[in-house]
């Protein structure tokens, strides 16, 4: 935990206190926790500790100030030298793991098809030896819903048959101690399977297991289009309105009936400041928002002229003094979302 809150810390550079790396770790639902994983690019950790309790984050957030590794100035908190120095020297291992979870954690995706998928494997082996008699690994009822259908709808041996495949591809491409770990934690006929305190060893604390199990999980996400029919009740579908927050989806709204931001600010009763968080939001993640009402074509040029000749740089503050302070922040806020749109567009089309 401490060298997330380190990585993360790190790529916002000065910009957030340390309280930023926390809301975007544990996945709070804000306009700005969603605009800092776009602006500060950590879609892979948004939401990777959103399983530890507040309480438990906040100390480890008052460990690295006792271990001077991180202090703070003008209320920004930065990484010490001895910050920078563990967060080296453990990089590597976060970096090794293939998760997103911007795209598979914020939305409960992940969780959802694991608990689709862990029922399904132990119903499956408990039909295998014909018995009807235990008790079911998860039981609310909207996921006993989609493993029913799944069952009632495929024949138990060819079902057996598809799911052997389908963990058998996706572990091999895992590693060998990552498909133990993923195995352990199944259940089936005479099978318990283990918790991530059980699973804990010294050269992988229970954080760092999670993890790698859920990197796993991510992956089989990723491959929906190569995965058999019969498994596809096993996916969550992701709707685009769970892209934003509920409040920002409104504002949209009244955007898109020709409201300017002034008239939004009014008409919703909210400070022009929130709805500006809003219209970055929008810009992020709706790609049907028309930013152009918004930014001239002239200043979003310029802006993203000034991000390349600054190596990339985000920290709203020297942006904007590089221009002139010609373009106001909420500008270089919807533009730099914009750039994160884009950049992200080609990632995934790449």
């Amino acid at each position: 935990m401490e060298v997330l809150f380190l990585e993360v810390l790190s790529k916002m550079n000065g910009v957030r206190t340390v309280s930023g790396p926390l809301h975007l770790l544990k996945g709070k639902r804000s306009s700005q926790t969603i605009q800092d994983i776009g602006l500060f690019q950590c879609d892979k950790w948004a939401a990777a500790l959103k399983h530890v309790p507040y309480s438990r984050l906040r100390k480890v957030e008052e460990q690295l100030y006792v271990h001077n590794m991180v202090h703070t100035e003008n209320k920004s908190a930065f990484l010490t030298e001895k910050g920078y120095n563990y967060l080296n020297k453990h990089r590597e291992i976060m970096h090794n793991l293939q998760f997103n979870g911007r795209k598979w954690e914020w939305d409960n995706e992940a969780e959802i098809f694991w608990q689709r998928l862990s029922l399904l494997t132990q119903a499956v082996s408990h039909k295998q030896y014909k018995n009807s008699s235990y008790l079911p690994v998860y039981a609310p009822y909207e996921v006993k819903y989609y493993v029913k259908n799944i069952l009632r709808q495929n024949n138990s041996n060819n079902l057996a048959e598809e799911l052997f495949h389908f963990l058998n591809i996706h572990l091999k491409e895992a590693g060998e101690e990552r498909a133990e770990l993923f195995m352990a934690r199944l259940s089936g006929y005479n099978y318990t399977g283990r918790t991530f305190f059980q699973l804990e060893n010294q050269n992988a604390p229970v954080v760092l297991t999670y993890l790698e199990f859920r990197s796993i999980i991510h992956q089989m996400l990723e491959d929906l289009e190569s995965s058999p029919a019969e498994l596809y009740g096993l996916f969550p579908v992701k709707e685009a309105a769970s892209q934003v927050t509920a409040s920002a989806a409104i504002t949209g709204k009244a955007v898109k009936e020709g409201r300017s931001l002034q008239e939004t600010a009014r008409f919703r009763k909210l400070k022009e400041s929130t709805i500006e968080d809003h219209l970055v939001e929008l810009a992020m993640h709706d790609p049907s928002f028309e930013y152009e009402r918004f930014i001239s074509s002239t200043i979003l040029a310029n802006i993203f002229e000034a991000v390349e000749k600054h190596s990339g740089e985000r920290k709203l503050k020297d942006i904007r003094e590089s221009l002139g302070k010609k373009v106001s922040y909420f500008h270089i806020r919807l533009a730099l979302a914009l750039l994160h749109k884009n950049k992200q567009g080609e990632r995934d089309s790449g």
